[in-house]
């Protein structure tokens, strides 16, 4: 879980991150996460997911869940 090697990144381009990599979690903070979850990633199947799909709230949820998979606090 969490290391972009699911059943739904089969066929995306690119794909999709591996958020279990430490290097990964430590070169970002929680507020770039917030950024992308805002406004998408340009270059990524990544869309702007908050406010319109999710609320801040739940956003920061979800980068709280994304530190959980092996990396040190942004």
């Amino acid at each position: 879980m969490g290391d972009g090697e699911g059943i739904g990144a089969s066929g995306l381009d690119p794909s999709p991150r591996n958020f279990t990599n430490p290097k990964w979690q430590k070169a970002r903070t929680d507020g770039e996460l917030m950024w992308v979850l805002r406004h998408g990633s340009p270059g990524t199947a990544m869309i702007t997911v908050v406010p319109g799909l999710i609320s801040e709230a739940d956003g920061w949820d979800v980068i709280n869940f994304l530190r959980t998979f092996g990396g040190s606090r942004g």
